[in-house]
């Protein structure tokens, strides 16, 4: 099992998606070694939105046994700027996942030539690890 180790390491697991035409919501589970235990794509929307479910990516964090999640989506423009619904739902995402016990370590926004946003560099996630 790969571990992460830093924001590079999970961004080198959500690129696949930086140029699809679609937004697409992915989650890394995560063991309590940070290892990772599997990647899902969770929801695809349109080119510039998507609905994604903290209840959704909770209950498959859950059915992988996850200690940790890292949620990750792209943006089809290629500017990896947060929108305030990246923001709301970053939120809620880290609230839902707080409330389950399953920490949200990060929620990458990957574009294309190793262009991301990390919500957690940025200071905008608790440090929840334990």
């Amino acid at each position: 099992m790969r571990r992460i180790k830093s924001v590079a390491d999970a961004y080198s697991i959500f690129s696949r998606w930086h140029s699809e035409r679609q937004e697409v919501v992915s989650t890394a589970f995560l063991n309590g070694a940070m290892k990772l235990l599997s990647v899902r794509e969770i929801f695809r929307g349109s080119v510039n939105h998507s609905v994604a479910n903290p209840r959704e990516i909770l209950r498959a964090a859950l059915l992988e046994d996850a200690v940790y999640l890292i949620v990750a989506h792209n943006h089809p423009s290629q500017d990896p700027a947060p929108s305030q619904w990246d923001r709301c739902f970053t939120k809620q995402m880290e609230s839902a996942a707080a409330a389950v016990g399953i920490p949200l370590l990060d929620h990458l926004i990957v574009c294309g030539a190793g262009r991301y946003f990390s919500f957690a560099e940025s200071g905008q996630l608790s440090r929840t690890r334990r």
